[in-house]
C-alpha cells in the first residue's frame, strides 16, 4: 500500500516552520514521495537524483525548518523544552538512513510544533 500521509506531514513540517507555500523551501510533498519511490525502486528518473542524493536533500530541508523553528518569527517563541525536544530531533534527523526512518521523527515533529500551527 502507498504511503500518502507521510509525503503530507513532510510538506506540512516544512511549511509550518518557515509559513511557505508548497513551492518554497523544499516544501512540496513531492519530494518526500520521489525519494520513498526511488528507495522501493519503482522511480528511475535520471534528473532527480539517487536515493542518497534525495535523501541528503530532504534532511537540509528539514534541518532548515528546525532552525526556523528555533528562531522567534512573528511572536512564536518556543519554550525550552520545545527548543530541547526539536534540537534532539534535529540530531535524529541528521542519523536517519531512509525515508522509513524520518517518518517518525517528522511526525514527533508535528507533534511538537502543535501549538504553533497555522489557521
Amino acid at each position: 500500500m502507498e504511503d500518502h500521509i507521510s509525503p503530507m506531514n513532510y510538506e506540512a513540517f516544512i511549511r509550518r516552520a518557515h509559513g511557505c507555500t508548497r513551492e518554497q523551501k523544499g516544501a512540496s510533498c513531492d519530494y518526500f514521495r520521489n525519494l520513498q519511490t526511488t528507495e522501493s525502486g519503482w522511480l528511475k528518473l535520471t534528473g532527480i537524483g539517487s536515493a542518497d542524493k534525495q535523501l541528503t536533500a530532504i534532511k537540509g530541508h528539514l534541518a532548515k525548518a528546525i532552525q526556523a523553528f528555533l528562531k522567534p518569527r512573528r511572536g512564536r517563541k518556543l519554550t525550552a523544552d520545545e527548543a530541547e525536544q526539536l534540537a534532539g530531533l534535529q540530531l535524529s534527523i541528521e542519523r536517519s538512513y531512509g525515508s522509513a526512518d524520518l517518518i517518525p521523527l517528522i511526525r514527533r515533529g508535528l507533534d511538537i510544533t502543535q501549538p504553533y500551527k497555522e489557521a
